[in-house]
Formats: structure tokens, sequence, C-alpha cells
């Protein structure tokens, strides 16, 4: 799948991939559509979870023919790769005693066999714990920051040039932040990325929530609106809020629910256009949404305001 050469874009609320290989005719863009799993424990351990249960083919089978993903989000954690730790003996199965960087390169070359995309995503600075910002100890200054602009290097350096490798989500969930402060880092943490590696997209989550009904951690974008963020590379940026389908707030308890969500959700990410300020190169509106909503809301809203989901991965007991 991966052996024509291909640069992807974000525009007007798509992802597209274009072939480059000067030996093939000019083709149009074509708009790529994702369905894809969080698969969580590269941040914590060193290798991917439930590999001491199930072999990684098994768990593959299960993501690409059970599931039909076709996109993997790797959580990593910025101290697992400045110190390319050994993994965890008793958890990482094959991978056991090995580098980070070494189980991150056999785990992308085996999800590119069996053509699945892959968004890397720095989900913590150190493995213990999610952080509410990019830096450590706060506040965030050059040195606070080393940490999360040393890892993207090391990682924008080495898997550039993996195919299969489209995407960067910058930090996940700053729930501690101001979307200005936020949008300021991510312009410059993604113009980090993008020195090493400007064919990857940049995916920039949400922070918390100032409106009345609450929302998730990393889900408010709806300051791009007012505040975009700008990247040094044209058609680079993808939009990224986080939504979950249960919990505590307020509007899940209303006696519109579920009917409520659409305005809900408009607030928080949903009302922030594909086309914005003349800047329709530098945006692409694909939200990965974790999502349990009804089934009703999802095919009336979803459609409309993204084309790209990603849901936590299948937990050990559904692979038998």
């Amino acid at each position: 799948m991966f052996s024509v050469p291909f640069n992807v874009s974000a525009k007007n609320g798509k992802i597209f991939a274009t072939h480059t290989d000067p030996a093939l005719l000019s083709a149009p863009d074509v708009e790529l559509l994702f369905r894809g799993a969080n698969w969580a424990g590269m941040q914590s351990h060193g290798c991917p979870n439930h590999l001491t249960w199930h072999s990684f083919e098994q768990y593959l089978n299960r993501l690409v023919v059970d599931l039909e993903m076709n996109l993997v989000r790797l959580p990593l954690s910025a101290e697992w790769i400045n110190g390319n730790m050994a993994a965890d003996n008793y958890i990482c199965g094959e991978y056991r005693y090995m580098p980070t960087l070494s189980v991150l390169d056999d785990v992308l070359e085996r999800l590119a066999a069996r053509g699945i995309f892959v968004m890397l995503d720095m989900h913590t600075l150190h493995s213990d714990r999610n952080f509410p910002l990019w830096c450590d100890p706060e506040p965030c200054d050059d040195a606070s920051e080393q940490a999360i602009f040393a890892a993207w290097a090391t990682l924008a350096q080495r898997y550039c040039v993996q195919p299969n490798v489209i995407m960067a989500d910058l930090f996940n969930e700053p729930y501690g932040a101001s979307w200005e402060s936020w949008r300021d880092a991510a312009q410059r943490l993604g113009d980090h990325v993008l020195s090493y590696c400007d064919r990857w997209l940049i995916v920039v989550e949400g922070t918390d929530c100032n409106s009345g009904h609450g929302c998730w951690w990393g889900e408010n974008v709806a300051g791009h609106i007012t505040q975009p963020v700008t990247l040094s590379v044209a058609e680079r940026l993808v939009l990224s809020p986080h939504v979950y389908g249960h919990g505590g707030h307020a509007y899940f308890s209303h006696p519109s629910f579920p009917d409520n969500l659409a305005g809900v959700w408009g607030s928080h990410w949903g009302n922030v256009p594909a086309r914005q300020h003349g800047q329709t190169r530098r945006f692409g509106r694909a939200a990965r949404l974790r999502l349990e909503a009804p089934s009703r809301l999802r095919a009336a809203f979803l459609p409309m305001h993204c084309l790209h989901r990603a849901f936590t991965a299948p937990s050990p007991p559904s692979l038998h």
C-alpha cells in the first residue's frame, strides 16, 4: 500500500493524499478517510498494550480484519523517547528489554505491512501521570519545554521517511492552558516538527472548557475562530478535539438529552469553520473523537463536522 511515495495535506476540512512519483502521470488528490484506534502502552512501559495476553499479529487482526481500522494513534512519553529506555520485562512480551525506539521501529514497520497509517502522539512528559501543560516544571519556558522539543526532534528525524507515519499529535489534552497560550506553544512546537519533517500533518488538540456546561480535557478548540493556529507550512493543520459520550457533565442529565448534544458540541468545536480568515490552506478540520453518543446523534451531526474518528483500543477480553 505504501510503495508509491505520497504527500498528505489538510484543507477544506478534509485530508488528502497526492502521489509524488515523477514516473507516474499526475493524478488528482485522493481524499483519505480514517477509522482509527488508540493503541496505548508505549507511553508507560515502552510497548503497546495487551502483548502479555496476545501476540502482535492477533491484535493486528482484531484491528484490521474485525474492526476494519486503517489508522493507529500511538501514545508516547517524552521520557521514554529521550531516554530510549528498555521495554518492560513483564508487560511487553516479545519486546521485553528492547530499547523504546527499536520497539517503535518494529511496530511501525508491522503496521505499514498491514496498510495502517500512524499518528504519533506525545501523550505525556513522564510515564507516571498526565500533565496539564507541555512543560515541566511550570511555568513553561525554554528549559522546561526542552524535553518535548527534544523528543519531537528525535521522532521527526527518525520516522519522517516511514511512509505510513503521517501525523504528529503535539501534546495530549493540555487542560491547564488557556487557548492563547496553547495556540502560541502549538505554533512553535508544530513549526519545530515541520523543520525536520514537512510532510507530516500537525495535530493540535483542544484545551479545557470555560463554557457554562463544561467539556472534556482537550475538547475545546473554539478559540481557533478568533485566534487561529498558523503554521509555517501550508495545509498541515488538523484540529483534534477529544470527546466522550459518557460522564458527569450536566448536559448529560438535561431533559433535552441527547438532542442537546449538537449545541454543546457546536460550541466546543463544531462551529469552527473549515474555511476561515482566508487561511483555508492552513486548516484541516479532522476531529479525533472517542465517543459513545447515541447513534442518531452521530448520524445527524458527525458527518457534517468531522470525517475521521479514533476510538480507544479494544481491551484484551474482546480479542477472544
